[in-house]
């Protein structure tokens, strides 16, 4: 009973066993919506935003680069940070949970009869 009701399934959805699509179907029959007049100025404007951005930055790493590096000679500590991450790459940081002071995230599942039980493990 439940292998036909599968196969219903699989061919109401037009989908293979292992869940993609099967021949002539697609997620988006009527395609990708056209881009309207406003968001072609947005995406214009942004591009020209972050081209001037790039070009700034790159004038002004040069200049910026020995001060950054003589303020962490005198013991400032975020440019100490900054020029250590920038030499040496940022430090992985862990993930934390788990242990004694973080618990795993129980998971509550309903039942039919509106009966909340934890998820057994």
């Amino acid at each position: 009973m439940t292998e036909k009701i599968k196969k219903t399934e699989l061919i109401r959805t037009n989908r293979k066993p292992d869940g993609t699509f099967g021949a002539g179907n697609t997620a988006n029959p009527t395609g990708r919506p056209k881009e309207t007049s406003e968001r072609k100025i947005i995406r214009k404007a942004t591009k020209e935003l972050i081209a001037d951005y790039k070009k700034t930055l790159t004038n002004a790493l040069p200049l910026i680069g020995p001060i950054l590096i003589s303020q962490a000679l005198k013991g400032d500590i975020q440019s100490i940070k900054e020029v250590h991450d920038r030499a040496m790459g940022k430090s992985p940081q862990p993930l934390v949970g788990g242990d004694d002071d973080w618990k795993p995230i129980q998971i509550i599942i309903a039942t039919q009869d509106d009966k909340t039980t934890p998820d057994p493990e």
